[in-house]
């Protein structure tokens, strides 16, 4: 009994002659002409050089992980809305119209009031704090001995 092995050898056999023949002419020709394009080849390459490194960055790094870096942009979007929606901007109002008496009123009282407490205290009242020896605290109570 023959192997698989065996079988598909001897089924291929014929294609082996001919597949000889395509690797000789693929030689011949590498031989002949190593750089058939020449540098017209490298220049298109140089030109196209961004492309391939963007296409190489999205094959590597986003499409592998597109499901997290949607996770991830899908949660910048959301803590985006959440800023926008809370944030506080003070919405300043210019106000050009001249104080009304009443405030004028109070304001000059406040003033006067001020003037009088700054004449009434005497410079010479306050004193620094002493610091010097002071007594010790006498003992309260008596010890009790057990």
């Amino acid at each position: 009994m023959k192997t698989p092995r065996d079988l598909l050898l001897e089924k291929h056999r014929a294609a082996t002659a001919a597949l000889d023949s395509v690797r000789m002419k693929a030689l011949e020709t590498a031989v002949r002409d190593p750089h058939p394009a020449g540098p017209r080849r490298f220049a298109s390459q140089a030109s196209r050089l961004p492309a391939n490194f963007i296409s190489k960055l999205w094959l590597e790094l986003i499409w592998p992980c597109r499901r997290i870096w949607a996770g991830l942009a899908a949660v910048w979007v959301v803590i985006l809305g959440v800023n926008a929606s809370l944030s506080d901007k003070p919405r300043i109002v210019a106000n050009n119209s001249p104080p009304s008496p009443e405030v004028l009123m109070a304001l000059k009282e406040q003033r006067r009031v001020l003037a009088e407490l700054i004449q009434t205290i005497p410079v010479e009242a306050v004193e620094p704090p002493r610091r010097g020896p002071q007594p010790r605290s006498e003992r309260r109570g008596a010890v009790e001995m057990a």
